[in-house]
């Protein structure tokens, strides 16, 4: 089997305890591996520590890289740019690598000349597993497009090929929520990607909420979260809209619903962020496609901003 190298990009900022994750990938059973640990903006006690953490591996395997704090997919960018290998895994500073992760990825990914290979997760603090299914190597989009089949896991289950990572410019850097999810999106819409898939788990996800994630509420903002998911959706819903594609109507309810049940929830915050007017827009788009579905979703609409005017009121 050829091996060829494959670069692990995780971004840090201020958490300095990231030993457990290191370790996880130093001791990857495959070996050909750039770790690019990119500091992004972390303060001076804690770079201080990663450094001297990083020294006492003494592995030139390892690439420390500093940035200002410009947010996740930023940073993650950036270690993308800086990357030598020929395929990507994005990683988180919390989380954890199984001993044959990327052996397996790769020896799949090479066997069947796949561009992507998703594997299963286990999801620490849920104590619950997300197994991918192998219907996603037929039918990636499709089931990504209705939510099925553990398409939509995060990029810590995923490695990619660069090259295609390179043709949609990597991370969309204004989005601080959903950036993971947008990504894989856009890698997949591309002409003839092969998905390949590990049902089996091959990376514990922490998803511990504590302060130090780089994208947990606490340290950003609603407004941040809230711009992320909505310009996916909205980018989402524009491509679907855009495509001549079989189960299109379904696809735009599905999405459309989602969209629209947290427009009702909290659409002064989206008005504030400027993108109801895209919404609004897309709305009358849609109507000029399917006046029956504009209906429906728009009944759903205004269900959903009673039960959030109740829920306000009895609260």
């Amino acid at each position: 089997m050829r091996v060829p190298l494959v670069s692990v990009i995780i971004p840090v900022y201020n958490r300095a305890n990231i030993k457990p994750t290191i370790d996880s990938i130093v001791g990857q059973t495959y070996r050909n591996l750039e770790i690019i640990i990119v500091n992004d903006g972390s303060s001076k006690n804690v770079s201080a520590l990663l450094e001297a953490l990083i020294r006492d591996y003494n592995d030139d395997r390892i690439v420390y890289l500093c940035q200002s704090n410009k947010g996740p997919s930023s940073a993650r960018n950036y270690g993308l740019k800086h990357s030598k290998g020929s395929y990507i895994c994005f990683f988180d500073s919390d989380d954890i690598m199984l001993p044959h992760r990327i052996e397996s990825q790769i020896g799949i990914m090479i066997d069947k000349g796949s561009d992507l290979c998703v594997a299963g997760l286990h999801y620490k603090r849920r104590n619950i597993d997300v197994v991918p299914s192998p219907i996603l190597e037929k039918s990636c989009l499709h089931s990504f497009l209705l939510h099925q089949d553990g398409a939509f896991v995060g990029t810590q289950a995923w490695m990619f090929t660069k090259e295609p990572l390179l043709n949609v410019n990597g991370y969309n850097e204004s989005m601080w929520s959903y950036e993971d999810v947008d990504l894989v999106f856009r890698y997949l819409i591309q002409k003839s990607i092969i998905v390949s898939v590990l049902p089996e788990v091959h990376t514990i996800y922490c998803d511990d909420e504590a302060d130090d994630r780089l994208t947990n509420l606490k340290n950003s903002t609603n407004a941040r979260f809230l711009y992320g998911y909505v310009v996916f959706y909205i980018g989402l819903l524009e491509y679907v809209l855009s495509q001549n594609l079989d189960f299109k109507r379904d696809y735009l309810e599905v999405n459309l619903r989602i969209l629209l049940k947290v427009v009702s929830h909290y659409h002064n915050e989206i008005k504030r962020l400027g993108l109801l007017e895209k919404i609004n827009g897309l709305n009358m788009r849609i109507n000029k496609y399917d006046c029956f579905l504009y209906a429906k979703i728009r009944l759903y609409y205004l269900i959903c901003n009673i039960y959030y005017y109740l829920k306000d009121k009895i609260k």
